[in-house]
């Protein structure tokens, strides 16, 4: 961003739906906005208001939409200016109608009220249910083009906004079947998708029995159907097609099978027709892997075989370790806190050890780099609770420090060094004078004698004993919070 700001006068950065973005999307663009080398940036942040969103897209919108109001009446440094798009009134309403259906004014007019208190004004539930009306011919067009149209029918038989999901899911269910099955596989693959990949999911799954699935050759043809009905659009992104709106998605989403069971199949067949193009077709795609193992563990709780259960939990570990290297610590816990509900949480310690204990220290790691620090302590003392061997005893004290530096909490991260080191067998006094570290010196120096120089030193053979090499991880990060609280304890 800034390499493109610098080098031309000016861009402008447009995001749509900021409402359903994750923490690190949020901080990202936080700091993009922050950041005074932005000065050449126009950020267009498109957020529907009145949605349910998350805490973290909350504390980020709402400072925006309060500099943008009071933009008139003080000069802020980050310049913002509001621009609220409101709903349809009956004029526009009958406009929207005028161009929409070609109907004459004075007619739009008429109908206009009645759509208006039916969809609130709101411009896609407007859309959608005119296209509900002449669907269910309760708006009728005439040979010669001229409209007619039964206010009571209307009022009594259209679904409202309210329900638009119900709405939606009438205009999927006039689908033929094999355009139905290609939607929801293509709902299973998020908001917007490769027309390539859900080719090929489709034609695995054909192989596989699936009971409605169409021809290979017709997939092109589903989705060329659905575009001319408005329901996908071609998404910005080069190769994509997009759901025309996150509702649709989602009643593409519900129209699955009905029953939990049916449903649940349907997800975890998905899910692992993904995970095997992710590592062959894909070359272990991460965020592949990520969508597969996201259609998984929507089904997981069906399965029943304790070995498979294990194979997903080993899944969430090693996909979940994959985004955190890539800085996206929210999913990632959510996938190590899944692998932890899988195997159980008592239970694992004792059947599934290492693969428990790996799946807590990564949980705990998480936590910490979000802040959650109270969480990140928690699984910590689950770590300690369960250790059956020293090595792993130690590697959760560390993670201890890790949690109480990150909380500002030196005091208590030195009373868990010098605990820790008397669980190492290292008797450290924690109130020291000059003449202790005089004695220490000498002694030191004394031990040195015999290495006449710098090469015999590096000569000497790397330090092996496990004891040893903890006491001096813990060494180093004591000394580090002495040396921030002022020193005085050793």
């Amino acid at each position: 961003v800034k390499a493109l700001a610098e080098s031309i006068s000016g861009f402008c950065l447009c995001i749509d739906d900021i409402q359903y973005a994750d923490k690190e999307s949020i901080a990202l663009l936080d700091s993009l906005i922050s950041d005074k080398s932005s000065d050449g940036v126009l950020f267009i942040l498109i957020y529907r208001e009145g949605a349910a969103v998350e805490p973290h897209v909350s504390e980020f919108v709402d400072p925006l939409l309060l500099l943008g109001k009071k933009a008139e009446q003080c000069e802020a440094a980050l310049k913002t200016i509001l621009l609220p798009v409101s709903k349809f009134d009956v004029e526009g309403v009958a406009r929207l109608m005028s161009k929409r259906l070609g109907m004459q004014m004075v007619d739009a007019r008429v109908v206009a009220p009645v759509v208006l208190d039916k969809t609130d004004g709101v411009a896609f539930d407007v859309c959608q249910f005119l296209d509900q009306l002449v669907t269910q011919d309760l708006l009728v067009q005439s040979p010669k083009g001229s409209w007619n149209w039964d206010l009571d029918r209307i009022n009594e038989e259209a679904v409202t906004s309210e329900n638009m999901l119900e709405l939606l899911q009438i205009k999927v269910k006039l689908l033929n079947n094999d355009t139905q099955y290609v939607l929801k596989v293509a709902a299973a693959l998020g908001h917007s998708f490769e027309l390539n990949l859900l080719k090929q999911v489709v034609e695995h799954d054909s192989g596989r029995g699936s009971s409605c699935c169409p021809a290979f050759a017709d997939v092109v043809s589903a989705i060329k159907t659905c575009m001319k009905k408005g329901i996908l659009v071609r998404s910005s992104t080069q190769g994509q097609i997009a759901f025309a709106h996150d509702k649709i998605q989602e009643t593409c989403c519900r129209n699955i099978e009905d029953d939990q069971i049916e449903r649940d199949e349907f997800n975890l067949r998905i899910g692992k027709l993904l995970l095997q193009l992710a590592r062959t077709a894909y070359d272990g795609d991460t965020q592949l892997m990520l969508l597969a193992l996201n259609s998984i563990n929507e089904a997981s709780s069906s399965v029943c075989d304790a070995i498979e259960k294990v194979e997903i939990a080993q899944l969430n570990l090693a996909v979940g370790k994959m985004i955190m290297k890539k800085f996206a610590f929210t999913q990632a816990s959510a996938l190590f806190e899944h692998g932890v509900l899988l195997l159980g949480e008592e239970s694992s310690w004792d059947l599934q050890y290492n693969m428990t204990l790996e799946l807590h220290s990564c949980l705990a790691q998480s936590f910490n780099y979000q802040g959650r620090f109270a969480e990140s302590q928690a699984t910590v003392k689950q770590i300690l609770a369960h250790t059956t061997n020293f090595n792993d005893e130690i590697a959760a004290y560390i993670a201890m420090l890790d949690v109480l530096t990150a909380e500002d909490k030196q005091r208590e991260a030195v009373d868990t060094c010098f605990y820790a080191l008397g669980q190492l067998g290292e008797s450290i006094n924690r109130k020291t004078n000059v003449f202790h570290v005089a004695c220490s010196a000498v002694h030191t120096m004394i031990s040195m004698r015999r290495f006449t120089n710098h090469d015999n030193v590096f000569a000497l053979p790397r330090m092996t004993d496990p004891k040893k090499l903890a006491t001096m991880k813990i060494l180093g990060r004591l000394s580090t919070l002495e040396f921030f609280l002022g020193g005085g304890e050793v």
